[in-house]
Order: structure tokens, then sequence, then C-alpha cells
């Protein structure tokens, strides 16, 4: 078992591309449980996503390396901050057939 956390796109963010905005308490409270937990970033209709272990996206957070948004709790990640470090799927289907999970 897992937990996903699903955000998509906000909009492109001048020169460096899209962005999304994680909410700080959801994070906390995904780490704070036993399971582990992964963050999925959207982009589009069936474009590219990328997805990344709860563990990378609390020490980005910790190490406020993100920019925050302190009105509304929201760390923000930009496109070129993850680009080659992330894995990154080119449609959601590719992404969701890496997430499937065995049966039985």
């Amino acid at each position: 078992m897992m937990s996903l956390y699903v955000k998509s796109a906000a909009s492109k963010h001048g020169s460096q591309g899209h962005f999304w905005g994680i909410n700080e308490n959801q994070i906390r409270s995904l780490n704070s449980k036993p399971l582990p937990w992964w963050l999925v970033l959207l982009m589009g209709s069936a474009e590219r996503c990328y997805l990344s272990s709860g563990d990378k996206v609390y020490q980005l957070m910790e190490a406020r390396t993100l920019s925050y948004q302190d009105s509304r709790h929201e760390h923000k990640i930009h496109e070129d901050q993850i680009s080659g470090k992330w894995q990154k799927y080119p449609t959601f289907v590719d992404l969701f057939e890496a997430l499937r999970l065995p049966k039985g």
C-alpha cells in the first residue's frame, strides 16, 4: 500500500515553465503516517508528469529550497527544479502503468 498526493500544474511561470503548489500541512500529514507516499505532478491533459518519493519532497521542503507562500502554507515546485532529477513519464498512462501494483 502507498499514498499518492496528486497535483496538476497551475500555469506557466515565465521562463521557469510549469509549477505546482504543494500544501505544507498535507505533506506533514502524509509524512506522519506509516505508509510510504509519492508526489505525482501532472501537466496538461494526459501530457507528461513527474513522480517523486515523499522522502525527497519532504527533504526539499525542510531544506527550504522551494519558494514558500506563507499565507497559503504552500511550497512551489518549478519544473526546472525537478527536470532531470525526478522520474519523468511521457504520458499519464505510462505513470499509471508504472504504479500498478501486482495482484494478490
